[in-house]
């Protein structure tokens, strides 16, 4: 019996080996995605929460713009 390795042997357990790492790296960014979809509630705004909030500021400005143009009007006349 020939204790040899042949190259076919040798290009197979190398072709294990780097589908093994691929799969290991795949999984890992699969975990990673994942736990990022779980924590995108707690840790980012609401699309809808956002534009309630930017609403409010709107009006918040609006009301100080106007009260700006007031006063400019009463330094002008």
């Amino acid at each position: 019996m020939d204790n040899q390795l042949s190259w076919h042997q040798i290009a197979t357990a190398l072709t294990y080996v780097v589908v093994a790492i691929i799969g290991w790296a795949v999984r890992t960014i699969w975990e990673a995605v994942r736990e990022l979809e779980r924590e995108l509630p707690v840790n980012y705004v609401r699309k809808e929460d956002y534009r309630d909030s930017m609403d409010e500021i709107r009006v918040m400005f609006q009301r100080i713009f106007d009260k700006l143009d007031d006063k400019a009007d009463k330094k002008s006349s």
